[in-house]
């Protein structure tokens, strides 16, 4: 009901979905509202990534914005250090693709990041890829955190 978005704006909601509401909706809902709490940055060993600005420490004293997509495969990959998350999972998660997709978007988008990260073992953090999905591999075996 538009007049109810309308009303929800007004009181200051920043998420509405309209019913029925898909899982995979809800989910990359959810994901950007946590992705935008403030003070939400991660630390990457010496480089900082905030997900809400989609920032990334250049390590240089600057930084790189990184596109929608690529904050959102990082942001996922922090969420669980070390696990290596499904391809299927990630396309699901961050481009809503149900079910088996033929696409190499995933790759695509895999390979920029690496570029932004990084490469090599002088890396803070690198993207790695095993057993059809990525990980998400700090130097020193260290876990992303917060770092408000």
């Amino acid at each position: 009901d538009p007049a109810e978005a309308d009303r929800l704006s007004a009181a200051g909601a920043d998420l509405c979905l309209l019913r029925p509401v898909r899982l995979a909706e809800l989910g990359r809902a959810i994901t950007r509202a946590l992705a935008a709490r403030p003070g939400a940055a991660l630390s990457l060993g010496a480089r900082k990534f905030d997900p809400s600005t989609r920032l990334l420490d250049d390590g240089l004293g600057g930084s790189v914005r990184l596109t929608e997509k690529e904050a959102a495969i990082l942001a996922r990959l922090c969420r669980e250090p070390g696990r290596t998350v499904p391809r299927q999972e990630l396309l699901d998660q961050v481009w809503g693709y149900a079910g088996e997709v033929t696409t190499h978007t995933l790759e695509t988008h895999v390979y920029r990041l690496r570029r932004k990260l990084g490469q090599g073992k002088d890396a803070p953090a690198r993207l790695i890829g095993e057993g059809g999905g990525y990980r998400l591999e700090l130097a020193g075996g260290d876990s992303p955190s917060s770092a408000r």
